[in-house]
C-alpha cells in the first residue's frame, strides 16, 4: 500500500487532516501582528557629548577623536561616523544587522567611560543611547493656539499630552516638538562694568542660587517631620533679586545690571503647520509594535485629549502613516482574492467542470492559512513580504493538486473508476509531487540564510513561501486524491458541452504539439544552436537593464530639505521657507504641511529646515508623488536665498532618510585639500542634468570669530583660563547655568548679554575679568578678535578625516548608473583618494553580490536535491537547463516593462528557478517511468511530453494569470509587487514554451536507458 492510498481509503482521516490544518492556521492568523516590513534588528548606538561655547575644532580634537579611538577595538562594528559642531560631538556607531543591541551598548559605555578622564573640566558627560534607524515617526499630531505663547502649548503638551500618548501601548517615544521654557537672564554690560560685575559672578550666583539644598529630617519624641529648604528660585522676581555682591553695604542684583524672564530654551527653531506657528507630537512605535494598533489607540486617546485642551487650542492628526500601511495590505490583499479567482477561471478553462475543479481550489485556503501556523512558530509577522509570498504562492499550491487531479483524470477517460484512477494516478504522481516540491522548497534555503538587510527582509519571504508549498504537497498527496475518488464522475457519465468542448480544443493542440515536436527532435543542433543565442541575447539585455536598491513607492507624502547661506539665522531661513507654502497651496493634491526651520536632516542649524508635505489618499488623486515631484521642483528652484529640494523618501527599511547617493571623501591630512577634491568632484558632477541636489558636507564657509589670548598678560594679571573662555561665552553664547523648576518640572537658566550688545564683537571690551589684586581689568585688554572661514563641521568617517557628497537623481536615472558616473569622475580626478559609502549607497553595495551568489547556491541546492530524488547526477542537467531560458524571458520582460534589477526582481528570479524547474521535472520523471517498460528514449521522452503537456500549460497558466495582478498593481506598495510580477510572467511563459521543447532535445542527449548514477 502506498502512501497516498491510506488517505484514499480512510476519507474521514485525510478531511480531518486538512481541517486541523485550517483551524489552527486560522487561529495563528489572527494571532499574528502586523506591520509594513518584517522586524530588521538594526544595531545603532550614538554618544552625543555637549560643551556649552566650544568650537568646531576643539569638539574634534577634545572630544570625538578621544572617544572614537576608544571604540575601534569593540566586535561587530560595520562603520562609525562622526561630526563635530559648535558646542556638540555626536558620534554614531554602526553595528552589523542583528548583533546583540544590549551587549553593543555595554561595550561601547564601557570604552567611553575609559577615556572619560581626557575630556575637558567643564563638559557635559557622554550621553549614550540605543538607537533604531527604522525607528521612524508613524504618526503626527499638530497643535496651534491664537491666544497662547508657543512655550505655554509646549509646556501644556509636555505636562499632560504627551505623558497620556507615551503610555499607550506600543508607543515607542512620544516627542514634542516645540519650545520648552527657559529663564533668560538678560544683562546689559555697560550696567555690569559700572559695578564692577564680573560673568564669573554672573556664574557664581546662579549656579548657586539656583541649587537644591535637601533639607533632611526633623524626629520629636512623638513626631517625625520632613525638611524643605526653599533655596532655589523659580520665578522672573525672585532671578531678579538674587544678589550678585554686596560692597560697602549695597547690594548689587540681578536687576541692577539686567533682567530676568521665562522665554524660550531655543531661539533658533520655529515650527510652522498649515502656515501658523505650532507645535508637534511625533509618535515612533516600539520595535515589536502593531502600526496599526498604536494608530487606533492614539486616535481614541487623541479624541479624549482634544476634549480636555483649552478652547483656544486646535489639534489635529497631521500624518498617520498607518494609512499607507492599511492601504498597502489592503492592496496586497485585493490582489491575492485576483490572483484567486484568476487561477480558478484557469483551472476551469482546462478542466472543464465544476466538480473537479474543486479539488485544486481547496487546496488554496488550506495552504495559505496552514502556514500562517509556521509563521506563528518561526516569530515572523503580517506585513507586505509575507502578504507578497502568499500572492506568489497562490499560482504555486494548485500546481500540485492541478498535476494529481489531470493525471486521475487521464485514467477516468480510459475507463477506470474515480476509486481505481485516482489509486494508480496518485501512486504515479507521487514522487513527481515529491520532486516538485522539494525542488521549489529548497529555491529558498539560500534566501532564508542570507545575512544583512535582504536576509531580514526575505527571511519571512522565503520560509512563508517554502511552507505554503511544503504544505500544498501534503494536500495534494493526502486530501485530493480522496477528493478526486469521491467528487470526479465516471467516464461513462455524460460530460457537460463546454467539457467536451474544451477536451476538443486540447486535443488539436496536443496533436499539433506532438507533430512538432518530432519535428523538433529530428533537428536537434538546430535546437541546440539557439541556447547559446539565448544566453548572448539575455547578457545583451542585462546589460542595459539599470540597476538599484529598490524601487521608490508613493508613501503618500514628500520631505524637502531646506538650505540657507551658512551665515543666515533662522529668521532669514523662515522668511525665506515661507514661500514654500505659497506653492503647496497651488498643489490640489496637497492636504497638510509641516515647516520646521533650524532643524535639518543632521541636528539643529539655524541656516537649515525640513518641509513635509502631506498628500491626499490614494483614491483622492490622479498624480503620482514623483509626477507632483517633478511639478514642484523648478517651483522651488525659483525660490530666491534658499535651496529647497522635494524628494521621495526611500521606501525601503534601513535604507535611511537622506540622500541616495552618500559617497565619503577620506584623508589623513587638512579639510582645505579634501575640500579641493570635493570640489572639482562637484564640478564635474553637476555637468551630469540627471543629477540634483549635489551638495559636500560639511562646507567650509562657516564665519568664525578667533578669540586669541595673551597668555603672558593673562598670567602676569592671574587671570584664569577658564575665567577668560567663560566671559567670552556669556559675551557672545548663550552658556547654561544651572535649572530651576516651575511646579514639578525643571528648566535651564540661561544668563546672555541682550541681543543689541551680544550681536557684535566690541562687546568684548564691556566685560571685566578679576585679576589676583582684585582689580579689574576688561576683557579686551587681554584678548584679541580676527574673523576666519571654518568648516561647519568636522566630519570623520570610519576615524577618518571626511567630507560627504550628497546627490539624488531624477527618475528614471537609477542608483547603479549615478554610483559608476561618481566612481568614474573621482577615478579621473582623484585615483587615489580614499572613499566610502553610506545610507543606501553602501546597502546597494553590500547587497548586490548576495542575491548573485544566492541565485547560484539555488540552482546548486535544485541540482543536489533532484540529484537524490532521481538517483541519477544526468537527469538533474536536463531539468536546469530550463533555468537560463526562463530567465531570458524574464530579463526581456523587464526591459519592455521599464523594470530595473533591484532586491524584489532579484528575488523574483530566484523564484523562477524553482517554477520553471517543476516542467522539467514532471517530464523527466514520467519519461524514466516509460523507459522501464520498454520504451526508447525517444518515444519515452516524446510521449512524456505530451502526456504532461496538460498539467504543463495548466500550471504555467494558472501561475501567470494567478501574477498578472501583481504586474498590474495600482495604490500603496504597488512598484515593488510590479517588479516580481513583469518578472515571473515574462520567465514562465518564455521558459515554458522553451521547455516544451529543449528538455526533450537535452534528454535524447544526455539520458541514459537507467535512471542509474554514472
Amino acid at each position: 500500500m502506498s502512501f497516498t492510498d491510506i488517505f484514499i481509503r480512510r476519507p474521514v482521516f485525510a478531511t480531518v487532516l486538512s481541517l486541523i490544518i485550517l483551524l489552527v492556521g486560522l487561529r495563528s492568523y489572527f494571532t499574528l501582528p502586523t506591520r509594513l516590513f518584517p522586524k530588521i534588528d538594526a544595531s545603532v548606538i550614538t554618544i552625543s557629548t555637549h560643551y556649552a561655547g566650544a568650537d568646531a575644532a576643539l569638539m574634534e580634537g577634545f572630544v570625538t577623536t578621544p572617544i572614537e579611538n576608544a571604540l575601534g577595538g569593540i566586535d561587530g562594528i560595520d562603520y562609525i561616523t562622526s561630526s563635530s559642531t559648535i558646542n556638540q560631538s555626536t558620534i554614531t556607531v554602526y553595528f552589523q544587522l542583528g548583533y546583540n543591541i544590549d551587549a553593543a551598548a555595554s561595550d561601547v559605555n564601557s570604552k567611553v567611560n575609559s577615556v572619560r578622564y581626557l575630556l575637558p573640566d567643564g563638559i557635559d558627560d557622554p550621553v549614550i543611547s540605543k538607537t533604531d534607524p527604522n525607528a521612524q515617526p508613524s504618526m503626527y499630531l499638530s497643535f496651534r493656539g491664537d491666544s497662547l505663547s508657543p512655550e505655554k502649548i509646549t509646556d501644556y503638551l509636555n505636562r499632560s499630552i504627551q505623558p497620556q500618548i507615551q503610555t499607550l501601548p506600543g508607543v515607542g517615544t512620544a516627542q514634542v516638538w516645540g519650545l520648552e521654557y527657559a529663564m533668560r537672564v538678560w544683562l546689559n554690560p555697560q550696567l555690569m562694568a559700572a559695578r564692577n560685575i564680573t560673568p564669573a559672578d554672573i556664574n557664581r550666583t546662579l549656579t548657586n542660587q539656583t541649587l537644591q539644598a535637601p533639607g533632611g529630617q526633623l524626629k520629636t519624641n512623638l513626631q517625625e517631620f520632613s525638611v524643605k529648604t526653599f533655596s532655589e528660585a523659580s520665578t522672573a522676581e525672585q532671578f531678579d533679586n538674587l544678589v550678585l555682591r554686596q560692597s560697602d553695604g549695597q547690594l548689587t542684583k540681578i536687576r541692577d545690571v539686567g533682567k530676568a524672564d521665562l522665554g524660550s530654551k531655543v531661539t533658533d527653531i520655529s515650527v510652522w503647520i498649515n502656515g501658523k506657528v505650532g507645535d508637534v507630537i511625533a509618535i515612533t512605535p516600539s520595535s515589536t509594535a502593531n502600526p496599526l494598533d498604536i494608530s487606533t489607540e492614539v486616535k481614541r486617546a487623541f479624541s479624549t485629549l482634544i476634549a480636555a485642551l483649552p478652547k483656544t487650542v486646535q489639534a489635529q492628526v497631521m500624518w498617520d502613516n498607518s494609512t499607507f500601511i492599511d492601504e498597502s495590505i489592503k492592496e496586497v490583499k485585493k490582489t491575492i482574492l485576483e490572483a484567486t479567482l484568476c487561477v480558478i477561471f484557469v483551472v476551469f478553462l482546462f478542466l472543464g467542470s465544476w466538480r473537479t475543479l474543486i479539488i485544486p481550489t481547496v487546496t488554496i485556503p488550506l495552504s495559505l492559512i496552514g502556514v500562517c501556523t509556521i509563521m506563528f512558530i518561526l516569530g515572523y509577522t503580517l506585513n507586505t513580504i509575507t502578504f507578497l509570498s502568499m500572492v506568489l504562492a497562490i499560482g504555486m499550491v494548485v500546481d500540485d493538486a492541478i498535476v494529481v487531479t489531470e493525471n486521475i483524470h487521464r485514467h477516468i477517460a480510459e475507463g477506470k473508476t474515480p476509486l481505481e484512477a485516482s489509486l494508480l494516478g496518485a501512486k504515479e504522481i507521487q514522487f513527481a509531487i515529491i520532486a516538485m516540491t522539494f525542488t521549489l522548497a529548497a529555491v529558498y534555503a539560500p534566501i532564508g540564510f542570507l545575512t544583512g538587510l535582504i536576509g531580514s527582509l526575505f527571511k519571512e519571504f522565503a520560509f512563508t513561501l517554502a511552507g505554503s508549498v511544503i504544505i500544498s504537497g501534503f494536500i495534494a498527496l493526502t486530501l485530493s486524491p480522496m477528493m478526486c475518488s469521491k467528487v470526479m464522475l465516471p467516464h461513462t457519465a455524460t460530460e457537460s458541452a463546454i467539457t467536451k468542448k474544451i477536451d476538443e480544443i486540447f486535443n488539436k493542440i496536443l496533436l499539433y504539439y506532438e507533430e512538432l515536436l518530432h519535428k523538433v527532435l529530428k533537428n536537434r543542433k538546430k535546437v541546440l544552436g539557439v541556447i547559446p543565442v539565448v544566453l548572448t541575447l539575455s547578457a545583451i539585455i542585462y546589460y542595459f537593464i539599470p540597476s538599484e536598491l529598490a524601487p521608490l513607492e508613493d508613501g503618500g507624502y514628500i520631505l524637502t530639505p531646506i538650505l540657507a547661506p551658512t551665515s543666515s539665522n533662522v529668521e532669514y531661513t523662515q522668511k525665506y521657507s515661507k514661500e514654500l507654502e505659497k506653492i503647496y497651496s497651488t498643489i490640489p493634491e496637497a492636504e497638510n504641511y509641516i515647516i520646521v526651520n533650524g532643524q535639518g536632516s543632521s541636528g539643529i542649524a539655524p541656516n537649515t529646515g525640513i518641509s513635509f508635505l502631506v498628500l491626499k489618499p490614494w483614491s483622492e488623486r490622479k498624480r503620482t508623488v514623483d509626477e507632483i515631484i517633478a511639478d514642484l521642483f523648478p517651483k522651488f528652484m525659483a525660490i530666491p536665498g534658499i535651496i529647497a529640494f522635494p524628494v521621495n523618501p526611500p521606501s525601503l527599511p534601513g535604507a535611511g532618510s537622506g540622500a541616495p547617493i552618500q559617497i565619503e571623501i577620506q584623508t589623513l591630512g587638512s579639510y582645505d585639500k579634501l575640500n579641493e577634491v570635493a570640489q572639482k568632484i562637484m564640478v564635474e558632477a553637476q555637468k551630469n542634468r540627471k543629477l540634483f541636489n549635489i551638495r559636500i558636507e560639511p562646507r567650509l564657509d562657516q564665519p568664525q570669530l578667533n578669540i586669541n589670548i595673551n597668555r603672558e598678560k593673562a598670567g602676569a594679571l592671574g587671570v584664569s583660563t577658564s575665567d577668560i573662555g567663560y566671559a567670552v561665552n556669556l559675551g557672545l553664547g548663550q552658556p547654561r547655568a544651572g535649572y530651576f523648576s516651575i511646579e514639578g518640572r525643571s528648566y535651564y537658566v540661561i544668563p546672555q548679554l541682550y541681543p543689541e550688545f551680544s550681536n557684535k564683537p566690541e562687546t568684548l571690551n564691556y566685560l571685566y575679568l578679576s585679576t589676583a589684586s582684585g582689580a579689574l581689568v576688561p576683557l579686551g585688554n587681554i584678548v584679541t578678535v580676527d574673523e576666519a572661514v571654518v568648516p561647519q563641521s568636522y566630519n570623520h568617517f570610519q576615524q577618518l578625516r571626511s567630507m560627504e557628497i550628497t546627490a539624488s537623481m531624477v527618475h528614471g536615472y537609477t542608483l547603479n548608473q549615478a554610483l559608476t558616473y561618481f566612481k568614474t569622475i573621482i577615478n579621473n580626478i582623484a585615483p587615489d583618494v580614499q572613499i566610502d559609502y553610506a545610507g543606501q549607497a553602501r546597502l546597494f553595495f553590500q547587497t548586490g553580490g548576495q542575491m548573485g551568489a544566492t541565485f547560484i547556491f539555488a540552482i546548486i541546492f535544485i541540482f543536489l536535491v533532484l540529484a537524490a530524488q532521481f538517483e541519477s547526477f544526468r537527469d538533474p542537467f536536463i531539468v536546469l537547463f530550463t533555468i537560463p531560458l526562463s530567465v531570458f524571458g524574464a530579463l526581456l520582460a523587464m526591459l519592455l516593462t521599464g523594470c530595473t534589477m533591484n532586491i524584489y526582481s532579484e528575488i523574483g528570479l530566484v523564484t523562477l528557478v524553482g517554477l520553471i524547474s517543476k516542467h522539467g521535472i514532471l517530464m523527466v520523471e514520467f519519461a524514466n517511468q516509460l523507459q522501464e517498460t520498454g520504451k526508447s528514449i525517444e518515444e519515452a521522452i516524446v510521449a512524456s511530453a505530451t502526456v504532461r503537456l496538460r498539467p504543463i500549460l495548466m500550471t504555467t497558466a494558472a501561475m501567470v494569470l494567478g501574477t498578472f495582478p501583481l504586474a498590474l498593481a495600482s495604490g500603496a506598495g504597488a512598484v515593488s509587487r510590479q517588479q516580481i510580477g513583469w518578472v515571473i510572467i515574462g520567465g514562465m511563459t518564455v521558459g515554458t514554451i522553451f521547455t516544451l521543447f529543449v528538455v526533450p532535445t537535452i534528454y535524447t542527449y544526455i539520458a541514459t536507458k537507467k535512471s542509474s548514477s554514472i
